[in-house]
């Protein structure tokens, strides 16, 4: 057995076992730049874990002390005063060996058992698990002292993510010997999540008389890492003595949970390990997390709210504000969501919200027949003021615009976070055609619903929904909110007398007691004068509290994009009955890490009364719909298509043949973002595990629904 021992601490630390005191002494030359020449007086170390030494003549002037038994002992005090040592000793009894190779052990209680103690000046220690001594030179003068030594061992750190540790110790030796030195030691504080931060260099520079090939680059530590390398010098170059190169790291952090220990390791072509030990800790970032807020209108041309009064004409434009109030200044918001509504059109037509700082693009909103009054809900970026443009085509009709909530932009730290959205299978949650009855005018419904704690999704914030009002008796809205306080004067969908009609909405999760239970929900108000009205309620998905796992961020486009037009075979061709089609998203409606487009679909002129239904390629089209047609008619509503692998969703047609359109408005894109785009290591386009089936509905409607309801999955409504 042999006794190792490497120190590069300001302590002095003396090797197990006694020593009858120095036999004899000799001293290296003091501090030098110039390399290295035989015969080498020298020890290194590398560490795949960090504290890569090199103990020669550039340190400062090496002493090397020859014990009774083979030990030999190396010093040197560096310019700063950081004295550094390396000991060798076979075990007591025992002599070195030219040509055998020794087993080394950890140092255990008492005894001459070998080890190995590596520490920095910054107080790093390795202590050796095991491994091997390789005994090259050995000379010996007639009284049997050893004139000369080169031993070279390897080994593995307990404190070093179970790295290799190699080492190198020369006495007046005619063997080469080579290290490298450099950087140690980094740390990336409450780097922001999800990005890649402020870059820190890490330096190496080659000492010895022999030469050291980089042959590779890695980085260790976790199973993702929480570094990028964005510039390095090192990985395929041979360093003389003297040379250096460099390594750029930057902090990209998965998560909040604490600190992680990275890693950085050149490898060397001899297989030595030299390692630079890096923490990084992360905190949450508010852009694309969403703020749901209690709905507020912003604009209605009836009567003047919001700057403009009258109709709007055919083809002209209106500007409203958006933020202020409970929404922030335009530089911390990244986009609005809006109930956007035309009231008595007296042509068919379109209309078209989108950013003023922006030409008007080939993208619809709304779309509407003659003599209608009904809304979408819509996603648009405001522009620098603040304001949304909204552009009527053909005829004239009022507007009106509630903001249901927005998407936050900036990452001041003037923000609260707000939540991220999650995918959900869609699922129908309240039919009130089984067993529910009409909703009353004036009356409200109570729902609530929870997916189950294994979801792993933390507090809900807010419900995606697509709202249907069916078989009304009469003219009348329906209205989606949190349920706290009295309904807003915002209308969710208008309904008239024996129609169907759709919206998507997001409506805020209030936390209360119902029934039986405590837990989260919205209320659906029928804002109707004398009219009943069945409705249907799916949800699409939800957005909790962040840092959960399969977390969606939204990016907004700089203005709408249309991706699909079948009417030109843009995307797809015309539906016939019965027939799914996929859709291509391109760039940069989705990007490598986009799980699903925000955008508006329309569905187009259906030979029959139909639905349309947009669902991830690849899983089971679930029993809800989108968008409902009736026969000729141009029906649009608000839609978050999921995504398979590729950027592709698909598109069902239920009866007759229909063209469809969908004007994407932005994504959603994975949170944190992979390490292939952080990176810059992303091949293809589109990664995506689609939305899992998270839980149970639990509704309940005053008198009218018993609590604990199963999911329900009755039949469309009947405009499928």
């Amino acid at each position: 057995m042999v006794s190792v021992l490497c120190t590069m601490v300001v302590a002095s630390v003396a090797a197990t076992g006694s020593a009858a005191g120095p036999a004899a002494s000799g001293a290296a030359p003091a501090t030098s730049s110039v390399a290295p020449t035989a015969p080498y007086t020298a020890a290194t170390l590398a560490s795949g874990g960090g504290g890569n030494t090199v103990l020669d003549s550039r340190v400062g002037t090496v002493t090397a002390t020859k014990f009774q038994g083979d030990l030999i002992q190396l010093g040197a005090t560096d310019g700063d005063g950081n004295s550094y040592t390396a000991s060798v000793s076979p075990k007591e009894g025992t002599s070195w060996v030219a040509g055998t190779r020794v087993p080394m052990t950890s140092q255990t209680s008492g005894g001459m058992e070998a080890y190995v103690n590596v520490a920095s000046p910054t107080g790093g220690t390795c202590w050796l698990r095991g491994g091997t001594v390789s005994v090259i030179e050995v000379t010996r003068d007639g009284a049997g002292d050893i004139t000369s030594l080169a031993l070279d061992w390897s080994g593995t750190c307990e404190d070093a993510n179970s790295t290799p540790t190699i080492g190198q110790f020369r006495y007046n030796s005619s063997v080469p010997y080579s290290g490298l030195t450099g950087t140690s030691a980094l740390t990336f504080s409450y780097a922001t999540i999800g990005r890649v931060g402020p870059a820190k260099t890490i330096t190496m520079t080659a000492r010895g008389s022999a030469p050291i090939e980089v042959a590779d680059l890695m980085l260790l530590g976790s199973d993702t890492p929480w570094l990028v390398i964005t510039a390095q010098t090192c990985k395929g170059k041979t360093l003389a003595d003297g040379q250096t190169c460099t390594v750029t790291v930057a902090p990209a952090p998965r998560s909040d949970s604490g600190t992680v220990d990275q890693l950085v390791v050149l490898v060397g072509a001899d297989t030595r390990w030299y390692g630079t030990h890096v923490e990084v800790s992360g905190q949450h970032h508010a852009e694309g997390t969403y703020q749901p807020i209690t709905s507020r209108r912003a604009l209605d041309t009836r009567s003047g709210l919001g700057g403009t009064k009258g109709v709007l004409g055919a083809r002209r434009t209106l500007k409203f504000k958006v933020t202020g109030d409970t929404v922030p200044t335009p530089s911390r918001v990244q986009a609005v969501v809006l109930t956007l509504t035309a009231a008595g059109t007296t042509a068919a037509t379109y209309l078209t919200a989108y950013p003023g700082d922006k030409p008007r693009p080939t993208a619809s909103s709304l779309n509407a027949p003659r003599g209608y009054t009904g809304g979408n809900t819509v996603t648009v970026r405001p522009d620098a003021s603040g304001y949304v443009t909204v552009y009527n085509n053909t005829g004239s009709t009022h507007v009106i615009a509630d903001v249901l909530g927005y998407y936050n932009k900036s990452n001041d730290g003037a923000l609260a976070v707000g939540g991220d959205y999650h995918l959900t299978m869609a699922q129908r949650i309240i039919d009130s055609r089984s067993g529910f009855g009409r909703l009353k005018p004036g009356y409200y419904v109570d729902i609530d619903w929870k997916y189950p704690e294994s979801a792993n999704l933390g507090e809900l914030r807010a419900y995606a929904l697509n709202v249907t009002a069916t078989s009304a008796t009469g003219p009348g809205y329906l209205t989606a909110w949190s349920g706290y306080g009295d309904p807003p004067n915002a209308s969710t969908v208008n309904f008239a007398k024996g129609k169907t009609a759709s919206n998507t909405v997001i409506a805020p999760a209030y936390f209360t007691q119902r029934g039986n239970d405590y837990g989260p929900g919205f209320a659906l108000y029928n804002g109707a004068s004398t009219a009943a009205v069945h409705f249907v309620i799916d949800i699409v998905g939800v957005y909790t509290e962040t840092g959960h796992p399969n977390a969606l961020r939204f990016t907004p486009l700089a203005s709408p994009t249309r991706i699909l037009d079948s009417r030109k075979g843009l995307g797809a061709s015309t539906w016939a009955a019965g027939t799914t089609r996929q859709v291509f998203a391109p760039s940069p409606a989705a990007t490598y890490d986009t799980w699903a487009v925000v955008g508006n679909a329309t569905v187009v002129a259906p030979t029959a009364p139909t639905y349309m239904t947009f669902f991830e390629p690849g899983t089971t089209r679930p029993p809800t719909s989108n968008v409902n047609a009736g026969i000729g008619e141009v029906v649009s509503n608000g839609v978050v298509a999921p995504l398979a692998v590729g950027n592709i969703f698909n598109g069902y047609n239920n009866k007759g043949t229909a063209n469809a359109l969908f004007d994407a408005a932005g994504r959603l894109d994975v949170y944190p973002a992979s390490y292939e785009v952080l990176s810059g290591a992303q091949t293809l386009a589109g990664s995506s595990p689609g939305g899992a089936a998270l839980g149970s509905s639990l509704a309940s409607a005053m008198a009218h629904l018993p609590r604990g309801t199963s999911l329900v999955t009755p039949e469309a409504v009947p405009a499928h």
